[in-house]
């Protein structure tokens, strides 16, 4: 297979374990990208751990890498447009979820690289940085608030389980890598965290067994703007336990968005373009509404630690580009295939929307 082609690009890692997917490339952690100061690593390390997310307005990406990168997630997604209309599917209005791209909602789009390019080239740079001040995260200690609350847990109960905690490789893997798209007119998404309920089990018990999005602005992004909406501290057990008991209480009808005291809290944080946002899987977010008349797009990576790993955007979903080769010049049979895949993939959709992180 030919290094570059819409295929799956084996490119292997230096010196980070990367878990390799079907279609994507691998991507290995770039060394000596890492441009924050020791001081600076630490206050980065501190914020990600307190406030479950952090930003590093400098990561020492260069402009024209990032200005490549956004040519490149904005032509591989008007390409994947034009074969969801090849097979019979509307970008815009159909639902579907591919392993190439899928839809989150109307005019937010999920996208995973075919190929190498400026766009795995930055994402490979943004791990680089980001992946020393997940390691400060592991040597801290841990936050009062998170993981086997005292009140709940023995003493020797919570020893033992920092100390098998402690055997955990605390290096982290690059899970997932990809780019999230809002074009002009996307709303806002519902507050989430990106983490399934096995992995809020597996890192109550473990504060190595974690995972984080790196997420690289391609446009500039405002404080209090269109970018990325965060509630601070709500990936802690604790505070988590309380937003459960409120939901609860009001019988799964409770939404964050209508609880004044939660939205108060609320930050949206500024990021320059090639800029890195960091933040813990268990932090409850939500992508703001684009109003504007720019295609918002961010690349991204999933770096893990402790075993964890996310299920979310699996290999085990089709792929779009296998789908549009194998489309029959005869008609009959090709609308059997259009029918076919129609079914398929809003089975496919409804799937990728139940996340399932472990």
């Amino acid at each position: 297979m030919v290094a570059g082609s819409e295929r799956a690009c084996n490119w292997f890692p230096d010196e980070y374990t990367v878990k390799k997917k079907k279609i994507m490339p691998t991507l290995a952690l770039a060394s000596g990208t890492a441009r924050t100061a020791p001081g600076g690593l630490l206050q980065h390390a501190i914020e990600l751990r307190d406030a479950g997310f952090t930003v590093i307005p400098d990561a020492g990406l260069s402009a024209e890498l990032v200005s490549d990168a956004r040519a490149a997630v904005s032509s591989e997604l008007s390409r994947h447009h034009d074969r969801l209309s090849q097979l019979g599917l509307d970008p815009i209005e159909s639902d579907y979820a591919w392993i190439e791209i899928d839809k989150r909602h109307r005019g937010r789009y999920s996208l995973r690289p075919t190929q190498r390019s400026a766009w795995t080239k930055l994402v490979q740079e943004a791990v680089g940085a980001a992946a020393p001040v997940v390691e400060a995260l592991h040597s801290l200690p841990a936050n009062g608030d998170d993981g086997m609350l005292p009140e709940y847990t023995p003493p020797w109960s919570r020893a033992l389980l920092e100390a098998a905690s402690s055997l955990l490789p605390p290096r982290p893997a690059v899970d997932q890598l990809g780019a999230i798209v809002s074009s002009p007119g996307a709303g806002a998404q519902r507050f989430h965290a990106d983490a399934g309920d096995t992995h809020l089990r597996l890192a109550r018990l473990s504060r190595r067994h974690r995972l984080f999005n790196v997420f690289v602005p391609l446009v500039d992004l405002a404080e209090g703007g269109d970018g990325t909406m965060f509630w601070p501290g709500s990936h802690l057990e604790r505070k988590r336990l309380g937003y459960e008991a409120a939901r609860l209480d009001a019988c799964r009808s409770y939404l964050l968005e209508r609880d004044a005291a939660a939205m108060a809290e609320m930050a949206v944080p500024a990021c320059p373009a090639g800029g890195l946002i960091l933040f813990d899987f268990r932090l409850q977010h939500r992508g703001m509404p684009n109003d504007s008349t720019r295609e918002r797009a961010l690349a991204h990576a999933v770096l893990a630690t402790g075993g964890a790993f996310d299920r979310l955007g699996s290999e085990e979903a089709p792929s779009l580009l296998a789908a549009a080769e194998a489309l029959s010049a005869d008609p009959a049979d090709r609308r059997a295939q259009l029918e076919a895949i129609g079914r398929q993939q809003s089975g496919w959709w409804e799937t990728q929307q139940t996340n399932s992180a472990r």
